[in-house]
Protein backbone atom coordinates (compact mmCIF):
# COMPACT_ATOMS: atom_id res chain seq x y z
CA UNK A 1 0.00 0.00 0.00
CA UNK A 2 2.86 2.40 0.85
CA UNK A 3 4.60 1.92 -2.49
CA UNK A 4 1.38 2.03 -4.49
CA UNK A 5 0.32 5.23 -2.75
CA UNK A 6 3.70 6.84 -3.25
CA UNK A 7 3.96 5.99 -6.95
CA UNK A 8 0.39 7.17 -7.51
CA UNK A 9 1.32 10.61 -6.15
CA UNK A 10 3.21 10.89 -9.46
CA UNK A 11 0.57 9.49 -11.82
CA UNK A 12 2.12 11.03 -14.91
CA UNK A 13 4.82 8.38 -14.69
CA UNK A 14 3.35 5.21 -13.03
CA UNK A 15 6.91 4.20 -12.21
CA UNK A 16 9.79 5.34 -10.05
CA UNK A 17 13.56 5.11 -9.92
CA UNK A 18 14.66 2.91 -7.03
CA UNK A 19 17.12 5.65 -6.05
CA UNK A 20 14.29 8.22 -5.78
CA UNK A 21 12.32 5.86 -3.57
CA UNK A 22 15.38 5.33 -1.40
CA UNK A 23 15.88 9.09 -1.05
CA UNK A 24 12.22 9.54 -0.13
CA UNK A 25 12.46 6.85 2.52
CA UNK A 26 15.32 8.75 4.21
CA UNK A 27 12.81 11.53 4.90
CA UNK A 28 10.61 9.12 6.87
CA UNK A 29 11.17 8.44 10.57
CA UNK A 30 13.84 5.72 10.99
CA UNK A 31 11.50 3.51 12.99
CA UNK A 32 8.44 3.88 10.78
CA UNK A 33 6.92 0.64 9.48
CA UNK A 34 8.29 1.11 5.96
CA UNK A 35 11.89 1.69 7.05
CA UNK A 36 11.79 -1.16 9.56
CA UNK A 37 10.49 -3.46 6.81
CA UNK A 38 13.24 -2.37 4.42
CA UNK A 39 15.95 -2.78 7.07
CA UNK A 40 14.70 -6.28 7.85
CA UNK A 41 15.64 -7.34 4.31
CA UNK A 42 18.77 -5.25 3.85
CA UNK A 43 17.94 -2.95 0.95
CA UNK A 44 15.15 -1.92 -1.40
CA UNK A 45 16.34 -4.08 -4.28
CA UNK A 46 16.06 -7.15 -2.07
CA UNK A 47 12.62 -6.02 -0.85
CA UNK A 48 11.43 -5.69 -4.44
CA UNK A 49 12.14 -9.40 -4.96
CA UNK A 50 9.87 -10.53 -2.12
CA UNK A 51 6.88 -12.52 -3.44
CA UNK A 52 4.34 -10.20 -1.80
CA UNK A 53 5.88 -7.18 -3.53
CA UNK A 54 6.69 -8.89 -6.84
CA UNK A 55 3.02 -9.71 -7.36
CA UNK A 56 2.23 -5.98 -7.57
CA UNK A 57 5.50 -4.41 -8.79
CA UNK A 58 8.55 -5.42 -10.75
CA UNK A 59 12.03 -4.00 -11.25
CA UNK A 60 13.05 -3.06 -14.76
CA UNK A 61 16.73 -2.40 -14.18
CA UNK A 62 16.42 0.19 -11.37
CA UNK A 63 12.91 1.29 -12.31
CA UNK A 64 10.01 0.20 -10.08
CA UNK A 65 6.93 -0.44 -12.23
CA UNK A 66 3.44 -1.79 -11.70
CA UNK A 67 2.63 -5.26 -12.99
CA UNK A 68 0.21 -5.45 -15.93
CA UNK A 69 -3.39 -4.34 -15.52
CA UNK A 70 -4.49 -7.99 -15.66
CA UNK A 71 -2.09 -8.96 -12.86
CA UNK A 72 -3.17 -5.98 -10.77
CA UNK A 73 -6.81 -7.07 -11.07
CA UNK A 74 -5.80 -10.58 -9.99
CA UNK A 75 -4.01 -9.06 -6.96
CA UNK A 76 -7.21 -7.26 -6.02
CA UNK A 77 -9.32 -10.38 -6.55
CA UNK A 78 -6.96 -12.40 -4.31
CA UNK A 79 -6.94 -9.72 -1.60
CA UNK A 80 -3.26 -8.88 -2.08
CA UNK A 81 -4.22 -5.24 -2.59
CA UNK A 82 -7.35 -3.59 -1.28
CA UNK A 83 -10.24 -2.39 -3.41
CA UNK A 84 -9.25 1.19 -2.51
CA UNK A 85 -5.65 0.62 -3.67
CA UNK A 86 -6.88 -1.00 -6.87
CA UNK A 87 -9.12 1.99 -7.56
CA UNK A 88 -6.18 4.31 -6.91
CA UNK A 89 -4.10 2.28 -9.38
CA UNK A 90 -6.90 2.51 -11.99
CA UNK A 91 -7.13 6.27 -11.48
CA UNK A 92 -3.37 6.54 -12.11
CA UNK A 93 -3.72 4.33 -15.15
CA UNK A 94 -6.48 6.51 -16.56
CA UNK A 95 -4.40 9.61 -15.93
CA UNK A 96 -1.48 8.22 -17.95
CA UNK A 97 -3.54 6.72 -20.80
CA UNK A 98 -3.78 8.81 -23.95
CA UNK A 99 -7.22 10.19 -24.67
CA UNK A 100 -9.05 8.96 -27.80
CA UNK A 101 -8.60 12.45 -29.20
CA UNK A 102 -4.82 12.09 -28.85
CA UNK A 103 -4.91 8.83 -30.79
CA UNK A 104 -7.05 10.06 -33.67
CA UNK A 105 -5.47 11.63 -36.71
CA UNK A 106 -6.07 15.25 -37.27
CA UNK A 107 -8.74 16.22 -39.78
CA UNK A 108 -6.96 19.44 -40.44
CA UNK A 109 -5.20 19.49 -43.83
CA UNK A 110 -1.44 19.64 -43.49
CA UNK A 111 -1.37 22.88 -45.52
CA UNK A 112 -3.60 24.71 -43.03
Amino acid sequence: SFLLNYICTRPEEMRMQLEDLSKYMTTLPPKCEENLFRKQYGNLKTCMKLPTIETVFFLDSNLVKFQSEEKMKACKDKGIISQADYEKYLACLLYTSPSPRDLSTSRMPSSA
